[in-house]
């Protein structure tokens, strides 16, 4: 599997592709769902996710913790069968 850190400049996937987007901070039943979706059509599955989580910029004053770290959600994106996997920088 890919993993790749892009930004609006540098996003360049060539094939046709079926994405998932979303935060994937556990990889529950219905990520899995979806991940199984795009793994099982004809074209590239891409994970779209972003770091950090969104959550971060509307709470800042709250301790945030994801369920999985980052190589956590990387290797179960690769383990659920998915081309590539994005990272997004999120940013205000």
């Amino acid at each position: 599997m890919k993993v790749e850190i892009f930004t609006t400049e540098n996003i360049n996937i060539k094939e046709k592709t079926a994405v998932t987007l979303g935060n994937f901070d556990g990889f529950h039943m219905g990520h899995r769902k979806l991940a199984e979706k795009i793994t099982e059509s004809p074209f590239k599955s891409v994970i779209f996710t972003f770091s950090p989580h969104p959550v971060s910029f509307f709470k800042p004053d709250s301790v945030f913790k994801t369920i999985l770290t980052e190589e956590e959600k990387q290797k179960t994106a690769e383990t659920l069968g998915a081309d590539c996997y994005i990272i997004y920088p999120f940013t205000r």
